[in-house]
């Protein structure tokens, strides 16, 4: 049960200090139409998709473009590894290890 309890603090800590800000983050890029928002182009550019690459007029828009596709892809990561967390700690309180009881 100790592991359980521990994994758990874990999986709070991941949501707490990374998921939910993170989430947080990107929603306040949308609200505000932040140019990283693939297809809101500034100055009439078009957005081209090739392979992951994001292709726009003018660069900044291009790597704002790119650092909120990395920021997105880092956050669905932790959100991954929380939830990976969280169904292990599920499991351990099923078949609860080292129980007495066989109930």
């Amino acid at each position: 049960m100790i592991v359980a309890i521990v994994l758990t603090t874990v999986a709070a800590a991941v949501l707490l200090i990374v998921v939910l800000p993170g989430q947080r983050d990107v929603l306040d890029e949308i609200v505000a139409g932040s140019p990283a928002v693939p297809d809101r182009a500034q100055d009439g550019g078009a957005v081209a998709m090739d392979g992951g690459a994001v292709a726009m007029d003018g660069g900044a828009v291009a790597m704002d473009a790119a650092a909120a596709r990395a920021r997105t892809s880092g956050l669905a990561m932790a959100a991954g590894v929380f939830s990976l967390l969280w169904v292990i700690v599920t499991v351990l309180m099923i078949i609860r290890p080292g129980s007495t009881t066989s109930v």
